[in-house]
């Protein structure tokens, strides 16, 4: 008996790839921009390569079908390093809180387990933003 996927969970699982795709993108950039960071913001957008993965398996499981993947992400990166790692500590706060909400409509264990460990690395990367300022 297949399990019963709310539309809900797989719209913002599609949200979060492009998100994860954005965020990977910007924080290599920013390793290059800023070389002072550059160790902290490379392990950050390994997360996010990461993660990006994580919710293409898990998109399939609960679809039965691949996600349509968009990797044509441009990023911003005008500005000082300080003023870009200060701006995306509410971008990581906000991700966190996404995938809060994502973590109970989830249908099953192995799902929450997903998407509790991409929500836990987001709060740590608002930490170690916040660590570099």
């Amino acid at each position: 008996m297949k399990t019963y996927v709310n539309p809900y969970v797989l719209k913002l699982i599609e949200e979060a790839l492009t998100d994860e795709a954005h965020d990977y993108s910007f924080y290599t950039v920013l390793a290059q921009k800023c070389p002072r960071y550059a160790p902290l913001l490379e392990q950050i957008a390994a997360d996010e390569l990461k993660h990006r993965k994580m919710l293409l398996e898990l998109y399939a499981d609960l679809a039965g079908k691949k996600a349509e993947e968009d990797n044509g992400t441009e990023v911003d990166t005008s500005g000082s390093c300080e003023e870009l790692i200060a701006g995306q500590i509410p971008s990581e706060l906000d991700g966190a809180a996404m995938y809060r909400t994502m973590y109970f409509a989830m249908p099953n264990v192995s799902a929450k387990n997903i998407v509790f460990e991409i929500m836990t690395d987001e709060m740590m990367h608002a930490t170690l933003l916040s660590a570099m300022m």
